[in-house]
Formats: structure tokens, sequence, C-alpha cells
């Protein structure tokens, strides 16, 4: 379960459309296992995964009525990551505590948006 809040800048002022940059913070909570021996969490949900980064995107509509839009984005960011490794069975013994700091793509989307208009006939709100 994570959260990344967003604030972009846009290069353009009408309409939002076209490229922008971000920043992004982002704080998550993780359980994650393959098939392999052990199981990696954050720390009992008490230390989470916190960091952030900077990214960039562009928009563009892709209907005549330009309500239909598609976004591209891409960021990197930097994560630091404190973790409890487990056996990985059920309730699998605590083989260690550690920490590692992620640094790299952390973002990478393509988006579908569609526009509402609002503003009732006439001009009147």
């Amino acid at each position: 379960v994570g959260l990344q809040p967003e604030f972009r800048y846009w290069f353009k002022d009408t309409n939002k459309d076209g490229w922008y940059l971000d920043a992004h913070f982002t704080m998550a909570y993780w359980n994650m296992a393959a098939n392999g021996e052990y199981r990696y969490q954050d720390r009992n949900m008490e230390e989470p995964l916190l960091g952030g980064g900077i990214g960039f995107g562009y928009r563009m509509p892709i209907s005549k009525d330009k309500k239909w839009k598609v976004e591209f984005s891409l960021g990197l960011g930097v994560y630091n990551a404190p973790y409890d490794k487990f056996e990985n069975v059920p309730n699998g013994q605590l083989v260690e505590s550690s920490s590692f700091i992620y640094y790299g793509i952390d973002q990478a989307a393509v988006s579908f948006s569609y526009t509402f208009d609002l503003k009732k006939k006439g001009g009147k709100k």
C-alpha cells in the first residue's frame, strides 16, 4: 500500500496539455516474496519505504473534441527502505533486519483520461 502525491509544472498554460515536469514524494508499506527461501517486508508497518523524485511527462488529446487524452510519464527517485527478512513459510522466523537505498526509475505510465465539461449551457455555472 502506497501514497505518491505529485506536483506538476506545465510548460503551457492553456488546457494543461503538452510537456510537464513533476516532483513526487512516496510512502509505502510492502510485503513481497518470490519463489525463494525468504520473504521481505517493511518493519511491522512502523518504518515504511520513504523517498521521492522528479519526473517528466507529456499529455495530448486523442479525440476531435479534445475530451479524451493520453499521457506518458517517467520518473526517477531515491528511497530508503528499512525491511525485515523472514523465512518464506507461514509464520516464518525473522532472519534479519536491515535497510537499503533504492535509486532509479520509480514510475513509468501510460494513462488515458476523459474531461467532463461541468459548465451549464449559456455560460452560467
